[in-house]
């Protein structure tokens, strides 16, 4: 996570994002409920990273997992680069109603504000400490994640 390839066929692709606190756990959430393994080609055991479908840039839609899946670097470049192979990915993963109702909040003009980003981290806190202790039970392959309250 962290590089962003440059696309024209997808604008602003090439903007640097910093990445924060929020994006760090969101991150760590969503690779450990995949069991580290990429959810594109199901590869594990390698550099694990948090793709989102929308762009990070679009604030309603950044930390919700409904917008990410875990992919491995090769998998995240490839669908970075090609729009095709980044809509089929992500198509076949969340299914197109998810896709939708991602695009459309993604197109709202909301914006978090401090106290709201600080109870996502919150969130994601606990998420992660509820799938390790799961991960500890036995518990192997994908864990649902919880979609923040205020994102809903």
């Amino acid at each position: 996570m962290g590089r962003t390839a440059t696309n024209a066929s997808r604008p602003n692709m090439g903007d640097r994002m910093k990445i924060d606190k929020y994006d760090k756990i969101f991150s760590q959430v969503v690779r450990e409920a995949a069991d580290w393994e990429c959810e594109i080609c199901h590869r594990s055991n390698i550099r694990m990273e948090c793709s989102h479908d929308r762009s990070r840039r679009y604030v309603l839609t950044r930390y919700d997992p409904r917008n990410a899946i875990c992919s491995c670097s090769g998998c995240h470049r490839r669908t970075t680069e090609s729009a095709d192979d980044h809509v089929e990915s992500f198509r076949r993963i969340k299914g197109s109603e998810v896709r939708q109702l991602m695009r459309e909040l993604s197109n709202s003009r909301g914006r978090l504000k401090k106290f709201e980003r600080e109870a996502i981290h919150k969130h994601y806190k606990r998420e992660l400490g509820r799938i390790k202790a799961l991960r500890m039970n036995g518990k192997v392959g994908k864990i649902e994640v919880e979609v923040p309250e205020v994102l809903l």
